[in-house]
Formats: C-alpha cells, structure tokens, sequence
C-alpha cells in the first residue's frame, strides 16, 4: 500500500550529514534505495515470461503528478499505467481468457 521507503536510523541519519540539505539527501540516497525495493517486489511477481500480474500501488505521493510519480515509473519495466479497476479487469480477462476464471470441477 505504500512506497518503499526505508526506516530512518541512526546509521542514514549520519548519512544525512553528508549531503548540504534533505531534500538533497532524498534525492541522492532516499530515492535511489525506493525504487531498487520496488523493483524488486515487481521481480518477485513476474517470474517467467508467461506470467501475468496486475501492480497496485496505492500510495497518494506515486499517483500522476505527485511528488514520487516519475521516480516510480522511472523504476518499473513499460508497461500499461491506470487509476482504473475497469481497465485492470479487462486486461486480465483479455490475458487470462475465460477458462481462467472457471471454478475448478469438485
């Protein structure tokens, strides 16, 4: 639900000492770290070639035109890029085809 953003501590806030201001630090050290944990947990959804995932995320600052926004797609593979449910049901229904969402036989 929200970005990666590692924990502050007193090892990244000696850190922070080495950079003139914090927005300075964020960008240089904040940042850069985010966006290596999202990709990472994308990594972990996509696995093969046919794999299908559908990626939320749901922090306020990543939404278009906010803070972290371009930091956020700069960070992920292209791909298709909605604030609609509607557009994510029928990707996965034209991905998956109707055999997907059957319930198993007993």
């Amino acid at each position: 639900p929200r970005l990666p953003f590692a924990v502050p501590d007193a090892l990244k806030e000696k850190e922070r000492e080495n950079h003139t201001t914090l927005r300075l630090f964020i960008r240089a050290v904040v940042v850069p770290e985010m966006q290596i944990k999202l990709k990472q947990g994308f990594g972990r959804a996509i696995r093969t070639e046919t794999d299908t995932c559908v990626v939320a995320i749901l922090d306020e600052r990543a939404a278009k035109g906010k803070r972290y926004s371009k930091d956020v797609l700069a960070a992920l593979p292209e791909m298709p890029v909605t604030g609609s449910l509607g557009d994510v049901a029928r990707f996965i229904r034209q991905v998956k085809g109707p055999d997907y969402f059957r319930e198993a036989s007993a």
